[in-house]
C-alpha cells in the first residue's frame, strides 16, 4: 500500500492506530479454552465482528492477513504487523484482483491466509465469494472459524462488533471445507 504523505491523513491514521491498540489490548485478558490445528497452508475466514479473539489463535502460525485499503485497514496493519503477521491490502472495490494474486503467491510459499468473508463494509455475516475462490485456486482447505465469548455488541457499527469482556472464556468452533 502506498505510503501516506499528507499530514492530516497521517495524523488520522495514527489516531485510529492508537484507538485499535487500546481496543486490542483486551485480547491479553482473554482465556482460551481450545485451539484449532489447521492443515497448512490454508485459508481461515472469520466474520468481521469477531476478529479480536482470532488474532491470538493465528499468531506464530505463518498467517498473512488481508485488510482493506482504507484508514482502518492501514491502522490495523500498523497494530498487528509487529506481532509477526504479513499484511496484504485489498477489497472488492480497491485492489481486489491484485490482492487475490498476492495471496495466491503467499499460499504457494507455504503461508496461510486469514480474511473476513463479509468484507470491510458488509452486509454483516453474508459471505462473499473471495475466500471460496481463493481456496479453489490455491487448492487448500478453507476453515470457517467462529469464536464464542461474552462481550458487548456495538450495534451502532455496521457489523455489530462484539467487543469481548475482560477475562472472557473463548472457545472456537470451526468447519473445514
Amino acid at each position: 500500500m502506498a505510503k501516506e504523505t499528507r499530514i492530516s491523513r497521517m495524523l488520522l491514521r495514527k489516531f485510529i492506530s492508537l484507538s485499535i491498540r487500546v481496543i486490542f489490548f483486551i485480547r491479553k485478558t482473554l482465556i482460551y479454552k481450545n485451539d484449532i490445528d489447521f492443515v497448512q497452508p490454508c485459508i481461515v475466514a472469520v466474520f468481521h465482528n469477531e476478529i479480536i479473539p482470532i488474532i491470538k489463535l493465528l499468531r506464530h502460525k505463518n498467517f498473512v492477513l488481508m485488510f482493506s485499503r482504507n484508514h482502518v485497514g492501514s491502522a490495523l496493519a500498523d497494530v498487528v504487523s509487529p506481532w509477526g503477521f504479513k499484511i496484504v491490502h485489498g477489497s472488492p472495490s480497491k485492489g481486489g484482483k491484485w490482492a487475490l494474486g498476492k495471496l495466491l503467491e503467499e499460499i504457494k510459499e507455504g503461508n496461510s491466509v486469514a480474511l473476513t468473508p463479509d468484507g470491510s463494509r458488509g452486509p454483516r455475516h453474508k459471505m462473499k465469494a473471495g475466500a471460496i475462490i481463493l481456496a479453489q485456486r490455491a487448492n487448500v482447505p478453507l476453515y470457517l472459524v467462529s469464536p464464542n465469548y461474552k462481550g458487548v455488541k456495538l450495534k451502532f457499527l455496521w457489523d455489530h462488533f462484539l467487543y469481548p469482556l475482560p477475562f472472557s472464556k473463548v472457545t472456537f468452533r470451526h468447519i473445514k471445507m
